[in-house]
């Protein structure tokens, strides 16, 4: 039997454990005809500045030590060099800038515990304004539309 762990809700569609805890991950989409001539660079995906999260998952980031931090308090959180959740994380391998400081497209290698790293999702963060930002899954667009914002921002302007 399938059953969904808890990862970002662009991820769920697309990220599975069996009851074992082996992730079977969907194989990495291809870069879109329409950014074919965008740069692309390997590693940081460098418009992260500090991490980003949903507002929930950004005052557990900030406020709550990571000590603490378990399988029901974990954040799921973005920074320059991929997503990391409680139960699993995806390391970007591939970064596309779409729309010069707008917008880019990311690909990853995700893994679970001891479990050999599959193939992640692309996925295209568009910057909203300074400190929220748009996730799409390109050819998902159920999967689409979080918004996630930098955690420290966030909490000082609040």
């Amino acid at each position: 039997m399938v059953e969904k762990l808890r990862f970002p809700a662009v991820m769920r569609p697309l990220v599975y454990a069996r009851k074992s805890g082996v992730l079977a991950l969907v194989g990495a989409l291809s870069v879109g005809a329409g950014v074919a001539t965008a740069a692309a660079a390997e590693g940081p995906a460098t418009f992260f500045k500090s991490a980003w999260a949903t507002a929930k998952d950004c005052v557990v980031h900030e406020l709550l030590p990571r000590e603490r931090w378990n399988l029901y308090t974990a954040p799921d959180f973005y920074d320059a060099h991929g997503w990391y959740g409680w139960e699993a994380s995806c390391t970007f391998t591939n970064v596309v800038e779409v729309t010069k400081g707008e917008s880019w497209r990311v690909s990853s290698v995700c893994q679970s515990g001891g479990d050999d790293p599959e193939p992640g999702t692309d996925l295209e963060f568009t910057l909203i304004d300074e400190f929220q930002m748009r996730i799409d899954v390109p050819d998902e667009p159920e999967a689409s539309g979080e918004i996630i914002y930098e955690c420290k921002r966030l909490l000082a302007d609040n």
